[in-house]
């Protein structure tokens, strides 16, 4: 590949983390003045949850209750709606409409800063962001040769989305950034399939006329089909059945990375995978889901250990040892790279 050609991906990667950065840091910083009302509602905006000491419960909110309306915004307006209770600033009184058992009830609720755990889980998601942005860059640019642009993308799609980005007041600015963010996560993953298919050497499949099509079709068709949805006036149960979609494509595309992880590592000799870090690869993983996976194993043993664990999960999700994956990966890359060369 052509130094110009490496030269100009290089900017142009540059430019997208920088304005990740950029805007994760506007979120971080925004996150200090942040509404918390203590609630968590379903699409039908009906009350599923009430936190103990929280603003909802001191207003008398309880679950099973439908909210109507909040500070004069009618519930419908979902998006202005959720606007309001994350980034207006924490003040006064507003009046809340729900219906209860058939009847409709008047409600105040006096919303405040963001507690403690909700702060700590915001800079577990900066920290995680800047982790997945940085490493794979790093591996890039180390080897600009290898795939590991592939694993750069990936790591700016999941740095975006866990900074996240700061509230506009614009109507269309928002709806851009959500359809950047629906086009992160769904590229971001098809980008880490990709990357375990050309890694540490191509798999015939790419080769293929039709390749590109099928790896990215059906991402490209999720995108267009969510983002056009979501900006439209749809019934509720479409939006289920769009969301029931998109967590199939994603847990598909995830679990697909994952078997061909395992499958490069059982199909490498044991020089193979020291010399591209394989195992560095499939330990980390590992270690990165341990949390999620020993939850089931040690709340069936130890039933009083849930209480524990939501907690955590609570101040630590996504938990911290998800870093290991962009760490791992591109120490894989790197080292792969290296050994190339010096072959």
């Amino acid at each position: 590949m052509s130094k110009p050609s490496q030269n100009t991906k290089r900017v142009a990667f540059l430019t997208a983390a920088i304005i990740a950065l950029v805007f994760g840091a506007s979120a971080a910083l925004e996150v200090e003045n942040r509404t918390y009302t203590g609630y968590r509602v379903s699409d039908e905006k009906k009350v599923l949850r009430v936190d103990h000491d929280s603003p909802g419960a001191a207003a008398g909110l309880r679950v099973g209750d439908v909210i109507k309306s909040l500070n004069g915004i009618s519930a419908t307006d979902g998006k202005q709606l959720r606007e309001v209770q994350r980034h207006a600033p924490a003040a006064g009184a507003w009046p809340m409409e729900v219906e209860r058992n058939g009847e409709t009830v008047l409600l105040t609720i006096s919303p405040t800063g963001l507690p403690t755990s909700e702060l700590r889980l915001a800079r577990t998601r900066s920290l995680l962001g800047l982790i997945f942005l940085g490493f794979p860059f790093w591996a890039w640019f180390k080897s600009p040769d290898s795939p590991a642009l592939l694993l750069a993308i990936f790591g700016l799609s999941f740095g975006f989305l866990l900074m996240g980005a700061p509230s506009f007041a614009s109507p269309a600015v928002r709806s851009v950034l959500d359809g950047v963010a629906i086009l992160a996560l769904y590229m971001g993953l098809t980008a880490l399939v990709h990357f375990l298919l050309a890694f540490p050497s191509r798999r015939r499949f790419l080769d293929r006329r039709w390749a590109t099509g099928v790896l990215y079709g059906p991402a490209v068709i999720v995108v267009l089909v969510t983002v056009g949805m979501l900006n439209l006036p749809i019934e509720i149960t479409s939006r289920k059945v769009l969301g029931m979609s998109s967590i199939l494509f994603c847990v598909l595309y995830f679990l697909s990375a994952i078997v061909l992880l395992i499958r490069r590592y059982v199909a490498a000799s044991r020089a193979d995978r020291a010399k591209h870090g394989l195992g560095i690869m499939l330990l980390g993983t590992l270690v990165a889901f341990v949390p999620l996976l020993l939850y089931p194993v040690v709340t069936s043993l130890w039933p009083g250990s849930a209480r524990y664990y939501q907690i955590i999960a609570s101040t630590y999700s996504p938990p911290l040892t998800l870093a290991l994956i962009p760490i791992a990966f591109s120490v894989a890359a790197v080292r792969s790279a290296r050994s190339q060369k010096g072959a």
